[in-house]
């Protein structure tokens, strides 16, 4: 019986998980991971997005693959290809970009000049890119030589949702820029049970205040709508993409669950200092190891996914080590859609266009939420945070340190 044909266990239900994974932090790593290993979900493909996302989808195919979970397909979603000369960027690749992007700022770099992270998948190349080192487990040569599906994020999107029923439903897990749930046709939201990483929504108390509200039967709400100050990157940078999502919402009559930044860091959701220089005290007694190995073990090869993680991790820290935590905001996104045990409030959300200036990190009231009957979002607002964060620690060290 070959991998794909294992049955599921009867607790298991069905995944996609959209990811930016390689983008300057490992969460999206360790969610992937979890997500892969789940004895819980059924993870059924893997749709890698925002810019370069054929480099992302190696990237995922590359840590399924060292994990022993290469049967899971990977697709390259939305957002403009790598090329390794900034030279051979068109104006159609800027534009395309800009146009996804509208809000992305100038101070993060230009991806379509390679000026973005220049580390990018750097860690991963240098240790699984040539011929010269060791294969990769199951014997592909380099991480290029592993397989990604031809057929595009849309049409597998598509495809896989119209498997599933409103009573049902695929869970999608977005833990990127939500470019590609934009694909997906309008008739299919029915059939999604949407997670979305994304929103700062930093004044809780105020929206706790909120929901304390009544809602009139025309569906007004005596509050007047409130401003989010901090929308964060996922929503920030595209506000015209993240509008059409909660029109879609809206017109579908469905609701996105929405883990918040505001939400990882007031429940402590991180990897704590102590943690890290554990695993980096590891990383440096492997990195030292396996200079020295030509021959590797299963385990072995665990451990040399552990040792490029860690250093794309530095790379990402422009070459410091961490100095405080690192918060665990996809792994959250991720568990909770597993779990499905929060504490939620529903609201309508919109993207407020008057507030468009070029750059998310100076656009104030982007985002507005108001509460409605004809609510498009459920905010997750608190869950069991000693059980959760313990798991999530527990499960990215068992996998991958």
């Amino acid at each position: 019986m070959t991998k794909e044909q294992q049955p599921l266990s009867p607790q298991q239900r069905d995944m996609v998980l959209i990811t930016d994974i390689g983008s300057v932090d490992p969460d999206d790593t360790f969610a992937l991971v979890m997500a892969a290993t789940s004895t819980v979900m059924n993870l059924r493909g893997v749709v890698a997005s925002h810019h370069y996302p054929e480099r992302k989808a190696k990237i995922a195919k590359l840590i399924l693959n060292e994990i022993g979970k290469d049967h899971i397909k990977v697709y390259v979603g939305r957002g403009v290809g790598y090329k390794s000369d900034a030279k051979e960027y068109t104006d159609e690749d800027k534009k395309l970009f800009r146009q996804q992007n509208s809000h992305f700022p100038k101070m993060f770099g230009d991806p379509t000049e390679n000026t973005w992270f220049p580390n990018f998948a750097r860690a991963y190349y240098d240790e699984y890119g040539s011929t010269e080192g060791n294969p990769l487990s199951g014997g592909v040569e380099t991480m290029d030589g592993l397989k990604i599906e031809s057929e595009s994020a849309k049409v597998f999107l598509n495809g896989i949702l119209r498997q599933y029923s409103p009573r049902n439903r695929l869970v999608v897990v977005c833990i990127a820029p939500p470019h590609d749930l934009l694909d997906i046709d309008l008739e299919l939201y029915q059939n999604m049970e949407l997670y979305i990483m994304g929103g700062g929504f930093e004044d809780i108390k105020t929206i706790y205040s909120m929901s304390r509200s009544k809602v009139t039967r025309e569906g007004s709400p005596k509050s007047d709508r409130y401003a989010i100050k901090n929308v964060g990157y996922n929503f920030g940078i595209c506000p015209e993409i993240v509008s059409q999502l909660l029109s879609n919402l809206s017109v579908t009559g469905q609701r996105a669950v929405i883990v918040s930044s505001e939400l990882v860091r007031r429940n402590d959701t991180l990897v704590p200092l102590d943690l890290y220089n554990q695993w980096f005290s590891s990383y440096q007694g492997q990195e030292k190891s396996l200079n020295c190995k030509t021959n590797y073990s299963f385990s072995s090869s665990r451990e040399r996914l552990s040792k490029t993680v860690m250093t794309d991790w530095i790379f990402s820290n422009r070459g410091n080590r961490l100095r405080e935590h690192k918060n665990l905001c996809d792994p959250l996104a991720y568990i909770l859609a597993e779990d499905g045990l929060f504490e939620s409030i529903d609201f309508e959300m919109r993207v407020n266009e008057k507030s468009f200036c070029g750059n998310y990190l100076q656009s104030q009231d982007m985002l507005e939420i108001q509460l409605s009957q004809n609510s498009n979002i459920r905010l997750v607002t608190n869950f069991n945070k000693t059980e959760v964060n313990k798991d999530i620690l527990a499960r990215i060290q068992s996998v991958l340190f």
